[in-house]
């Protein structure tokens, strides 16, 4: 059994107590009339905005059948650059981007906001140390790179190129600068509607992980951090490194504990406990998306606690407690989605039974898909990155990535293999 879990860093925990000291209690005046949760409509945005056509291919490692696993190798080729080199200008380098500023830093590298010299776009450009990757790891990287290739969906990052060279990988992504949905809870930052922005948030992933499950792809990694805002303030997902192919039940498929600790469904987290063999599937990330709703309203995760072994015991032991001043609808969507038992929770028969509950009453599904609603916060574009993180953004762009953020060794995999290249990596979207 594999175990990754983001345990939550000592200025996060003491940022989240800072929310909960000055903010705990639910405020009636705030919550009292659903016309609070409606969206306000806008009519600049026009009815025929060009669609992607998302692809249909499951891109699980080992739990695609033959058949499709050969279609999705030659619908991969067809957007990569290593096919030939009479393609006009497919190869990019380093050389390629002007960087800008450090968007962050993280277990696996580095991402900087870059600029490509010839059409001067702007990107997010993640890369990723070579050196001491395991064959998971790896794995991880390339699930990642083909989520973003493949999947074509206005809720979801998108890749624009990737390679490699014999240090690092790098993948050239959508360039969100509204921030993370993190950076906007900050209890500095607490003046936009909360509520609105709430289902705002929620209903866009909703679609994007309606999206990847439709292809049979788990998500696992649903928290504030990995929740962008474009330059418009729509949503879109990121970081699928986590994800995983081939679960098309709510609750088999999956047998890792992974994921980030206090987003973590039950069975997800009691994996350890339960029967050898057991298996968690879809269904995961719905709690994941209770949470983060409940996280949005209320300033901190329903269970909290620094270590798995005490969020266990929350959980086993502290039934969910919501104040009888939520809004009904509110109360019984969190209920729902924040149930014990996959198979009882919301969304185990499918994504369109979360559409329509009572709580997206408001919402026209078409309509947000066209993004024809109104962001409830247009985000601050006057400083490149200024919706990011300073601690990294005030950092030299050409700094070392440091040990402290260097991925951490594997028990059950080694790292027995040539690392200069990784096959079927290289990207160019057309």
């Amino acid at each position: 059994m594999e175990f990754i879990l983001n345990i939550i860093s000592p200025s996060k925990k003491q940022e989240f107590m800072g929310q909960t000291s000055s903010n705990s209690e639910i405020r009636a005046q705030q919550h009292s009339r659903e016309d609070n949760f409606k969206y306000p409509q806008s009519p600049s945005k026009s009815d025929q905005l060009p669609r992607m056509q998302a692809n249909s291919l499951d891109i699980g490692n080992n739990l695609i059948a033959e058949g499709e696993r050969q279609h999705w190798r030659r619908e991969v080729r067809s957007h990569s650059n290593f096919e030939g080199s009479n393609a006009a200008r497919s190869q990019v380098c380093n050389d390629d981007f002007e960087r800008i500023k450090v968007l962050g830093l993280g277990s696996f590298g580095k991402v900087t906001l870059v600029r490509k010299k010839d059409s001067q776009n702007v990107y997010a450009l993640k890369e990723i140390k070579k050196g001491g990757l395991t064959a998971r790891m790896r794995a991880r990287i390339q699930m990642e790179r083909n989520v973003m290739a493949l999947h074509r969906n206005d809720f979801i990052v998108k890749l624009h190129y990737a390679y490699q060279d014999s240090e690092k990988v790098y993948m050239v992504m959508d360039y969100c600068g509204g921030g993370d949905l993190y950076f906007h809870l900050h209890p500095s930052r607490r003046g936009k509607n909360r509520s609105g922005l709430a289902k705002f948030v929620t209903s866009q992933v909703l679609l994007a992980i309606g999206h990847l499950h439709s292809h049979g792809i788990v998500y696992r990694d649903l928290k504030p951090e990995n929740v962008l805002f474009d330059h418009e303030g729509y949503v879109k997902l990121a970081d699928f490194g986590l994800s995983k192919g081939g679960v098309f039940s709510p609750t088999q498929g999956a047998t890792s504990v992974c994921g980030s600790l206090h987003y973590l469904a039950p069975e997800v987290l009691m994996l350890p406990q339960r029967p050898s063999g057991s298996e968690y599937g879809f269904a995961a990330d719905y709690f994941g998306l209770g949470v983060l709703l409940y996280e949005m309203l209320f300033g901190l995760p329903p269970w909290f606690a620094p270590t798995r072994h005490e969020m266990v015991e929350q959980v086993k032991t502290r039934p969910l407690h919501l104040s009888s001043r939520i809004p009904p609808n509110i109360k019984d969507f969190l209920s729902q989605l924040l149930e014990m038992q996959p198979e009882q929770r919301l969304g185990s028969r499918g994504v369109l039974e979360i559409k329509s509950h009572p709580y997206f009453k408001d919402v026209s599904w078409e309509k947000l898909s066209k993004r024809q609603y109104a962001p409830c916060f247009v985000p601050d574009a006057q400083e490149m990155a200024c919706n990011f993180d300073t601690s990294y953004t005030r950092l030299p762009v050409d700094s070392s990535f440091h040990d402290e953020f260097a991925p951490p060794a594997s028990e059950d995999d080694g790292s027995d293999h040539d690392e200069s290249v990784i096959l079927d990596f290289e990207y160019h979207s057309q």
